[in-house]
């Protein structure tokens, strides 16, 4: 398996007192279980292929001083958007593919 990733920090002090930050990662050669079809012992499921896979989060910081809340220190707000994609990802049709089932 390989990685390759990159990561990026941007503070915007004048307008809006956020960081933003941003990271990915690239992977290849993830291998991938896929049951098959009927089957649910996890012991069944046969390794499909290796595949490659594109993960990345994006996320923002900011310090805020709320005075009506606490006149000595700031509040942290801080959120995160998750993703991960499976490049060449083939369509899931049970009917059609035996390694591929619906989740019970």
């Amino acid at each position: 398996m390989h990685t390759v990733g990159a990561s990026a920090n941007y503070s915007d002090e004048r307008y809006t007192g956020t960081s933003y930050r941003f990271e990915t990662s690239y992977d290849v050669g993830i291998p991938m279980f896929r049951r098959r079809q009927g089957v649910r012992d996890r012991r069944a499921a046969i390794p499909a292929s290796q595949e490659e896979h594109v993960k990345g989060m994006l996320g923002f910081d900011r310090p805020t001083w709320i005075r009506s809340l606490n006149k000595k220190t700031t509040f942290f707000f801080t959120g995160q958007l998750f993703w991960h994609h499976v490049v060449n990802n083939p369509s899931c049709e049970p009917e059609r593919s035996p390694t591929c089932s619906r989740t019970p």
